[in-house]
């Protein structure tokens, strides 16, 4: 496989497109697509700025796909999604604290005033 035609089918995975859709939007047969992302057929410029234009991308995006570039924003984000998480999970945890905390106040209240 061409790097092209990798970097082509890691872009169009991404976008979670199917060969048959990209084929009928370039007009031709699913088997034409599939040779342009095995590197079996050499891919012109216009046809890579087409394909960009079908995955709503510059066809810099394709030329300079690095997958492993993705795979570390991936990471760091999943990272901060963590962090956000264990936030969010100390903030209910607080949260409910003072909430029983305020019940026992206001049960104490009651009490006291439940003796006059």
């Amino acid at each position: 496989m061409n790097c092209i035609g990798l970097k082509i089918k890691k872009v169009r995975e991404i976008k979670n497109l199917s060969q048959c859709y990209v084929a009928k939007k370039l007009c031709i047969s699913q088997a034409a697509y599939s040779s342009i992302e095995n590197g079996k057929t050499k891919i012109p410029e216009t046809k890579l700025k087409l394909i960009a234009t079908i995955f709503g991308v510059k066809p810099e995006t394709i030329t300079n796909f690095n997958e492993h570039i993705i795979l570390n924003y991936f990471s760091e984000s999943e990272e901060v999604s963590k962090n956000t998480i264990e936030k969010i999970q100390e903030l209910y945890e607080k949260l409910v604290n003072e909430k029983e905390s305020r019940i026992k106040e206001l049960e104490n209240e009651l009490k006291k005033h439940k003796s006059f």
